[in-house]
């Protein structure tokens, strides 16, 4: 089950979403931990800052640029729990990575 956690900053979306899915998979780390790990700047967290963070924990963290519907339903199933980024370039100019999905791994700290 993922649980849910409210993002503590305006801009750390991301590091409280990899906060709810790093719980669903048993690892508690505080958003603050999450936001340091991952390098967060005032502007925000990139997924693709996830899986560097998240380094020597038991989860083993993707990047994927060119997944489809087909790609997150498999995941989910899996109970995997990608993170989506929405392309706002369009809209109003920021950036957004397309999915990353967390995964339950043998690595330990």
């Amino acid at each position: 089950m993922l649980p849910v956690y409210q993002q503590e900053l305006p801009a750390s979306c991301v590091a409280a979403c990899v906060r709810m899915v790093l719980a669903a998979h048993k690892i508690h780390l505080g958003e603050e931990d999450i936001r340091s790990r991952c390098r967060q700047t005032v502007s925000g967290l990139r997924l693709r800052d996830v899986p560097h963070g998240l380094a020597g924990l038991a989860v083993k963290a993707t990047v994927h640029d060119d997944w489809g519907l087909d790609d997150l339903r498999d995941e989910l199933r899996q109970a995997n729990y990608p993170i989506v980024g929405i392309e706002l370039r369009p809209i109003d100019g920021r950036f957004a990575h397309h999915a990353s999905s967390l995964r339950r791994s043998s690595v330990t700290k």
